[in-house]
């Protein structure tokens, strides 16, 4: 009868070193008084048994992660779930949604979704996202924590596979990406470190070291040229994290919360820094933040996103108009009522 709850991986882990264990110390006693009842480890009524038991454990759940991540099995999130809403809220979504087609901008999502399984739910991170990026423009993504906006630069960067919907761009511009979390090799110098991406980035050797000087001028970084990377501040580190994205002018670049852990003072500095590279760079950026503040300074297009989903979308004075001041008539509406 125990022989059932091998099905599960702890069990047959943990018998087959009791009996491991009982085998060795039953042949070393009886080895005392003369007798021999060593018996093979691997015998079937030792280990053996727990032994294929597990391996076949580990090549079933192999199997079945595998047809996961190839979205074999995104039916189960819709298993015990209501229909959704697909129609967008904002009339701006829906035009943007409809000019794509018929568009070739430097970056497009069409449709790009999202979902992670969990148990016996699912959780849609991305959620139908539709937006096309032109050059020359920066366009904001503004939200809270958990609205999607960094999932969604993971599935434009490679590091998460979309569950439906794509996205396109030019493969032959170059891209700069200045991810959320500062991916820095810590033995490396400020210097060394700009030199290493201006390598990657196929800047000729004559302008490399020119280039270099000019990006840490830029974001006031010459101080530390000579520190490993391990010894910066946080906001130097995400200074230097920017000045990667930036260097050698990226056809598109991708910066997720490139100001976070900054103070007003180094905000700005990066602020005037993209902005050049908006004005006279002919980029498209595309930038997450939590600071409508960020976003009017920077963006020309904004989308405010929450649960996936891109609640309104336009110019940060269209969205100011549209939405903001609209509230504030009404509420001052109501008080006149009240008088």
């Amino acid at each position: 009868m125990h022989k059932a709850f091998l099905v599960f991986p702890p069990y047959a882990l943990g018998g087959g070193l009791l009996s491991l264990t009982e085998n060795q110390v039953t042949s070393e006693l009886l080895s005392e008084y003369g007798g021999d009842n060593y018996q093979n480890p691997l015998n079937w009524d030792i280990v053996g048994l727990n032994i294929t038991v597990l391996l076949i454990q580990c090549l079933c759940f192999h199997a079945l992660n595998i047809l996961i991540e190839l979205g074999w099995f995104n039916w189960f999130s819709f298993i015990g779930s209501s229909k959704k809403d697909t129609e967008d809220k904002d009339s701006d979504v829906t035009k943007e949604r409809q000019r794509i087609p018929n568009n070739t901008d430097i970056l497009q999502m069409r449709n790009l979704t999202k979902t992670f399984l969990r148990l016996s739910k699912s959780v849609t991170a991305v959620d139908n996202i539709t937006v096309g990026i032109k050059s020359g423009e920066c366009f904001g993504w503004l939200g809270l924590n958990g609205a999607g906006k960094s999932t969604t630069f993971k599935l434009l960067t490679g590091q998460l596979k979309a569950t439906s919907g794509s996205f396109w761009m030019n493969t032959e511009l170059r891209m700069g990406y200045c991810p959320q979390m500062d991916a820095l090799d810590a033995f490396l110098t400020v210097e060394e470190t700009l030199n290493v991406y201006a390598r990657l980035r196929g800047i000729p050797s004559s302008f490399r070291a020119k280039t270099i000087l000019k990006a840490m001028v830029d974001l006031d970084l010459q101080g530390h040229a000579h520190n490993k990377t391990l010894d910066l501040s946080g906001g130097t580190k995400r200074k230097l994290c920017a000045a990667i994205a930036l260097l050698g002018s990226p056809h598109l670049i991708l910066m997720d919360e490139p100001t976070s852990g900054m103070d007003a003072v180094t905000k700005r500095l990066v602020w005037r820094r993209i902005q050049r590279q908006i004005t006279y760079g002919d980029s498209a950026i595309v930038l997450t933040s939590h600071s409508m503040e960020e976003c009017e300074f920077l963006c020309t297009r904004l989308a405010i996103m929450a649960d996936g989903k891109f609640q309104c979308l336009g110019t940060p004075d269209h969205i100011k108009n549209k939405y903001l001041l609209s509230k504030i008539f009404s509420h001052t509406k109501s008080k006149w009522y009240l008088l």
